[in-house]
């Protein structure tokens, strides 16, 4: 088994260091070597400079640089989980509602579903969503990172008729067949939730939860 090297950089209450681990060790696995977890508020990591949750192997040596809950980096991960964790609590109240974009947004976060033609949420609606919420971050679920290629994943989102999803893998298709060097052909393929407005008005069948 080879060995790399990291350095680990400085937090904000411990010191940075070197250290040599297993190569496939996980960032996790390195910082309960250290003593470090939930108590320091670690959510992700960056390793060499790409941003990596903490379940991910680490197969080559270089820096490894925590990242806190408590940091602007830290802050919007946790936000964009949290719009999963909506998403899977709407998905277990109304199994048959589409889902579309839920990202991360400077005041909190939010997420566009299709309840179809002849449903709108109800303030009461709202309140069991958050209580589902509550009933799946009690769980304590594993969340795993599950890579695939481009083909895989249309059929997955076929299987389970998740339209928005395939729309969106359609522009990664897209994106895939143009020049990467040349930036007017990107124009208009960029990531939907990039270029909406969390104010803009919706159509009364579409909710939107813009903090929670």
């Amino acid at each position: 088994m080879e060995w790399i090297e990291l350095q680990v950089l400085s937090g904000t209450t411990w010191d940075e260091r070197r250290i040599e681990v297993k190569s496939g060790t996980t960032a996790s696995d390195v910082a309960s070597h250290l003593g470090l977890g939930q108590r320091e508020g670690l959510v992700a990591v960056r390793h060499n400079g790409e941003l990596m949750d903490l379940g991910r192997s680490l197969d080559h040596g270089g820096e490894l640089h925590w990242i806190t809950a408590d940091s602007p980096a830290g802050l919007e991960i946790l936000r964009h989980s949290t719009a999963h964790l909506l998403a899977h609590a709407v998905m277990r109240l109304w199994p048959e509602v589409r889902l579309a974009v839920g990202p991360a947004i400077e005041h909190g976060f939010y997420y566009d579903f299709d309840f179809g033609t002849d449903r709108a949420i109800s303030d009461r609606d709202l309140e069991r969503i958050e209580a589902e919420m509550h009933a799946i971050a009690a769980q304590d679920l594993l969340i795993e990172r599950d890579e695939m290629p481009l083909a895989k994943a249309q059929a997955l989102f076929q299987n389970v008729e998740a339209l928005f999803k395939l729309e969106l893998l359609a522009d990664l298709a897209a994106q895939d067949a143009l020049d990467p060097q040349d930036p007017q052909e990107h124009q208009g393929l960029q990531d939907p939730q990039e270029h909406q407005d969390p104010q803009e008005p919706q159509d009364p069948k579409e909710q939107r939860m813009v903090s929670v």
